[in-house]
């Protein structure tokens, strides 16, 4: 009995050191395993820029799902350290440049390269003079993106700024062809002087001045048929296809690098640029018609002449003449209004690599008027070229030439097709033109005018620019 019991006491003393060092051992894997799990691997590498291939600065290098990150030093060298096992996706991102997302597999040093985006620049914004960070700018700036632009297709970008910024207002002066807008930036600011803002194209002044292309008041084939022409835009001859960015300055602090030039405010246009990469060609293509929307309801020519005869109080025309006009009545709003169509084509070319990048286009617009031999043809080139000439060295030329002819019609004339009398054919009976109006004076045949008179406005426009970085 007392060796049972003792027996029993050697089994319980085993028992627990057997547990305890089963403790023990399983505590020692435990703390093995989780070591092991938490070593790190450091990644390295560089951050260069795509166009320059020169080291990026600050740009930001983070492990995807991970709050820390680190910068790249002076040299654009990164290290940073993984508390996982591979693959792994690192984030690279810089302020003016592409986000980059990269799958990283092995342990092995690794160069980003990133590519421009000027078009999100989100915290900082270029005043002309400098740079400031967005909360600190006290000036008011609005931005437009190009493919609000581009759903418009607008015959000109002044056009197509209507209803994108807040405080920019746009107004056509009439329905023709190249016809110029009426911008104002947050109202009319003088009474006397100007009111349009300042235009800056890839960094040249242009004012939108109407006066130098408007053709003035013509007489046509029908002496008493004049009138003013409306205004040509001289800004219609820059393609809106070949703009990369649009900023518009709205009060005095942020244009105050233009002094009393931006005093209406100021409307930077940048054109596109090149970028490193392969050969790239892309067409843009577009076809529309356009048609008068609803002609005035006017008297033809029975309904004409029997008030024609009231109004004199005597029967100037008979009975039989006013019967006779059911078929010879002329509708002279069919015969100055057609269905015309507008056509656009642009064929754009870009590329490069690290010692140079270009882009280049070319234009085509043919805008039909909805009157008779009216419309606004246009041709437009771009060429854009830099090149490093060596490490220091950067040398580049911008160049945007232009041709763009308007056959316009005076103001006159509209007027002169709603006055004219039913009861007159277009041609008489040897089928030359009915020149004069019997029933009013001071007005002739519109249709004849449209044919034969010459309301022409040619613009031939290059801007162009070279520069040398050192």
């Amino acid at each position: 009995m007392q060796n049972s019991k003792n027996m029993i006491k050697v089994y319980d003393f085993f028992k627990k050191r057997i547990w305890s060092r089963v403790l023990i051992l399983t505590f020692l894997l435990g703390f093995s395993t989780t070591v092991f799990s938490q070593s790190t691997t450091s990644l390295k590498g560089k951050v260069v820029d795509e166009r320059t291939n020169e080291p990026i600065v600050g740009a930001v290098v983070k492990v995807k799902g991970s709050a820390s990150g680190v910068a790249t030093d002076l040299d654009g060298n990164y290290q940073v350290d993984v508390n996982q096992a591979l693959p792994v996706t690192l984030v690279i991102t810089f302020l003016g440049y592409k986000y980059q997302e990269i799958d990283v597999y092995e342990n092995a040093p690794l160069t980003v390269t990133l590519a421009e985006d000027l078009n999100k620049i989100g915290s900082v914004v270029v005043v002309g003079y400098g740079t400031q960070k967005r909360e600190d700018l006290t000036g008011s700036i609005a931005s437009i993106q190009v493919t609000q632009l581009k759903e418009a297709t607008p015959i000109s970008f002044v056009d197509g700024l209507q209803g994108l910024a807040a405080g920019v207002q746009v107004t056509s002066t009439s329905g023709a062809p190249g016809a110029t807008s009426i911008v104002r930036i947050r109202g009319g600011n003088s009474i006397t002087g100007g009111n349009e803002p300042l235009y800056v194209i890839d960094g040249f002044p242009i004012y939108n001045d109407n006066g130098s292309a408007n053709a003035g008041a013509l007489y046509g084939a029908a002496s008493a048929t004049t009138g003013t022409s409306n205004g040509t835009n001289p800004l219609s001859s820059i393609n809106p296809g070949d703009i990369e960015s649009i900023d518009i300055l709205k009060d005095a602090s942020a244009t105050a690098i233009y002094g009393s030039r931006g005093a209406n405010g100021v409307v930077i246009i940048t054109t596109k640029k090149g970028s490193k990469g392969a050969v790239k060609i892309t067409y843009d293509g577009s076809y529309g018609l356009q048609t008068l929307s609803h002609k005035i309801n006017l008297l033809n020519a029975q309904q004409w002449a029997t008030y024609y005869n009231d109004a004199l109080g005597k029967a100037y025309f008979s009975q039989a003449q006013i019967d006779a006009f059911a078929k010879n009545s002329t509708d002279w709003q069919k015969e100055a209004f057609r269905t015309a169509p507008t056509e656009n084509h642009q064929v754009s070319l870009s590329g490069g690599n690290e010692n140079m990048q270009y882009s280049a286009s070319l234009g085509y617009l043919n805008q039909q008027g909805i009157v008779i031999n009216t419309g606004l043809k246009r041709y437009t080139g771009r060429v854009n070229l830099t090149s490093k000439i060596s490490k220091n060295f950067n040398v580049g030329i911008n160049l945007n030439p232009s041709y763009s002819s308007n056959d316009a019609v005076s103001s006159g004339t509209i007027t002169s097709i709603l006055y004219m009398p039913p009861v007159i054919p277009v041609r008489d009976s040897t089928k030359a033109y009915t020149l004069q109006n019997t029933y009013s004076t001071g007005t002739g045949n519109p249709i004849a005018y449209l044919n034969n008179a010459i309301n022409q406005s040619i613009i031939k426009r290059t801007l162009g620019s070279a520069f040398g970085e050192y």
